[in-house]
């Protein structure tokens, strides 16, 4: 229940996985948890408050675990380049937190957030290419 520390959200993400399970391979549709949920008579939220569950449910295993793995190795890539740029360490650390609140939150749901999170990877690749390419 929602009076739980999870505030309901494990119960969001246990549907989430549910109805991920029921099609697998292809999802259930960008968008379809709100109706998905509403047709189970569990409430009504857009998303299931995690980015992870919301890929794979939304897009399945197939392009939503290739998004994700896209998404951990290029987020690797500039933390394993951080040394060469201390600078990266500030939009690094707004992108890291816009992730860690997207695994509790609906963080990488809506354009108002997804476009902060956007801008701090650019730049902070920006910043990594401008190091790599200055005067030792």
């Amino acid at each position: 229940g929602s009076s739980d520390i999870s505030s309901g959200r494990l119960d969001l993400w246990r549907f989430g996985m549910e109805m991920l399970w029921q099609s697998p391979i292809l999802g259930r549709g960008e968008g379809s948890f709100f109706q998905l949920l509403a047709m189970a008579g569990k409430g009504f939220h857009l998303q299931p408050h995690n980015f992870v569950i919301q890929f794979l449910m939304s897009w399945g295993i197939l392009a939503g675990g290739i998004a994700l793995i896209m998404m951990a190795n290029a987020l690797l890539r500039l933390h394993l380049r951080l040394h060469r740029a201390y600078l990266m360490m500030i939009p690094l650390a707004a992108l890291d937190s816009i992730l860690v609140m997207a695994m509790l939150d609906g963080a990488l749901f809506t354009l108002r957030t997804i476009l902060p999170a956007i801008f701090f990877w650019i730049l902070a690749e920006k910043i990594s290419a401008a190091a790599d390419t200055a005067p030792a």
